[in-house]
């Protein structure tokens, strides 16, 4: 084998190791932050939500696309919006969330969320809910999130939505486009 060939063959083979690690960069770029979930009974009527803060390292843009969980019948991405009579109305986001290069987006009561729909067993604060995320270019990312109870702020938001009865502020939201 000629010396050239030999390096030609080097270059290359580094070329594709380098590829290699920016791909492996690029797909473990994407971060999930202080992933929290709400306490609350089981039942085929009874939802939770996932919240978190999901950081963007890479330099090209990603979709959060949907989530699973083994706690719950289903797991379906929504926003919270406020109507001209103030009430708050929850809808599914088709499409996902684009969360941009070297950003971030935000996960939080009355904005994006996670709704876990029929429990299939009571989460109980300090619990620790297991989730997987999945993402249009980072694959599916496994997260573990902690079960609490954060400000009353934040309970107003999912106020009124079945299973959820008797929460601070119950009554003051509406859960439409969804059935469960």
């Amino acid at each position: 084998m000629s010396r050239h060939f030999q390096l030609t063959a080097y270059a290359l083979g580094a070329l594709a190791l380098a590829f290699a690690f920016v791909v492996l960069a690029e797909s473990t770029a994407v971060r999930v932050l202080d992933p929290w979930v709400r306490p609350m009974g089981a039942g085929t009527d009874t939802t939770s939500a996932l919240y978190a803060t999901i950081k963007n390292a890479g330099s090209k843009g990603d979709t959060l696309l949907s989530a699973s969980s083994p706690l719950a019948r289903a797991v379906e991405l929504h926003t919270a919006t406020k109507s001209k009579d103030g009430m708050i109305r929850m809808r599914p986001v088709k499409g996902g969330i684009r969360i941009p290069a070297h950003g971030e987006v935000q996960l939080k009561p009355g904005g994006y969320h996670f709704m876990l729909i029929g429990l299939k067993q009571a989460i109980a604060a300090g619990d620790r809910v297991p989730f997987t995320l999945k993402f249009a270019k980072a694959g599916e990312v496994g997260v573990m999130a902690k079960s609490e109870q954060r400000a009353a702020g934040a309970d107003e938001a999912m106020s009124g939505m079945p299973g959820m009865e008797g929460r601070p502020g119950s009554g003051d939201a509406a859960h439409g486009g969804s059935k469960h």
